[in-house]
């Protein structure tokens, strides 16, 4: 009986015309490829270091990036590099907006997927060996925030990229305007201001234009305030304050008039974190978005002729008291008194004095 069996089984197979179709192997996965070194060229600027009695002090993450990028090679990784591909995709199928008031929504549409995403991604990361043998600490969170936010900005930066031509390119003209008529005494600096204090200055402010992360572009920022602060410890022998150091951020934005300075300030302030930026990189950011509301109002009639007094100019200086201590508290928290305090009871005395002059 089992003999007859397979020879009607064998013979079934031979005469049937439908035959039954051969299981497929499974498609092999695509391996994701994790190419960093067309990315290693796009280095960091150089975090100039603060001495103990000055207010930033970083962490530099190139170390912290090298290790990164070794660990991401490894065949465990391929998942991670599955879903970046996956987003950077989806973000490339947002077309930049053709309408000018279409921009600020897209930006905030985008800047909340890729945050969302990063967090994510952090918390994979900590599940993943070999980074869930490192612990939770803070610090291997917010180096690992650093690397992943580092990585996505490189792929996707042309698509998050600020562009507001007319804003900038008004704002650029504005500040033109001003270089003519500007002087140290009109922001009541008493400090003398070099010029090789301007030009390292303007190339920290230029350098904003050819980095493409939030990170990179706040460490230029972070440069050009120390160069302010060590300067001023220099003038005064002690430490610098943010009373004297906000009136020089303002001079110098003027007299370098840095490119697309609006569209970079924008991209940071859309992309980069509010967890980190609360900290010292986060105030000094906050510091020039002060300096650039304060330069927008003004005007180059607010400058008068050398010749002229300098009461005349303190009066006609617009005040930002208001508008600086709502930045201070928005972005930075800190509640930061404004540095033109101590100049408007100036600016009242020396009224009190002309009243009595003119009784007199």
């Amino acid at each position: 009986a089992i003999r007859m069996s397979l020879y009607l089984h064998d013979e079934f197979d031979k005469l049937s015309p439908h035959k039954q179709p051969t299981r497929r192997p499974p498609k092999p996965m695509v391996e994701v490829l994790f190419e960093p070194e067309q990315l290693l060229h796009e280095v960091e600027p150089v975090i100039l270091q603060c001495s103990a009695t000055e207010k930033p002090s970083v962490e530099k993450l190139d170390s912290v990036w090298t290790i990164w990028v070794r660990r991401m090679k490894a065949p465990t990784c391929q998942r991670l590099l599955r879903s970046f591909e996956r987003f950077f995709t989806c973000i490339a199928e947002h077309p930049y907006p053709e309408e000018k008031h279409d921009v600020p929504v897209y930006h905030e549409i985008l800047c909340q997927k890729v945050h969302k995403f990063i967090e994510g991604m952090v918390v994979k990361f900590l599940k993943q060996y070999p980074w869930s043998s490192e612990g939770k600490s803070p610090q291997v969170i917010d180096n690992l925030w650093e690397c992943i936010e580092r990585y996505t900005f490189l792929r996707i930066y042309t698509t998050t990229k600020v562009i507001n031509s007319d804003e900038d390119s008004a704002f650029w003209t504005h500040l033109a305007s001003l270089q003519s008529t500007i002087q140290p005494k009109s922001l009541d600096i008493s400090m003398p201001i070099s010029a090789s204090l301007i030009d390292s200055c303007g190339d920290d402010l230029v350098q904003l234009n050819f980095d493409k992360t939030p990170r990179s572009k706040l460490i230029c920022i972070s440069n050009c305030a120390i160069r302010i602060f060590k300067a001023l410890e220099e003038h005064t022998g002690k430490v610098a304050t943010v009373d004297e150091f906000l009136p020089i951020l303002i001079y110098i934005v003027i007299k370098t008039n840095p490119p697309k300075l609006l569209s970079n300030v924008e991209f940071i302030s859309y992309y980069r974190h509010e967890q980190l930026m609360k900290t010292s990189w986060g105030f000094l950011f906050t510091n020039l978005t002060v300096a650039i509301s304060y330069i927008k109002r003004l005007s180059s009639s607010n400058f008068t002729e050398e010749n002229e007094k300098e009461d005349d100019k303190r009066e006609h200086l617009p005040n930002f008291k208001d508008q600086s201590n709502t930045y201070f508290a928005e972005k930075s928290g800190t509640g930061k008194e404004d540095f033109l305090e101590e100049k408007e009871k100036e600016v009242k005395e020396v009224k009190e004095v002309k009243e009595v002059k003119e009784v007199k």
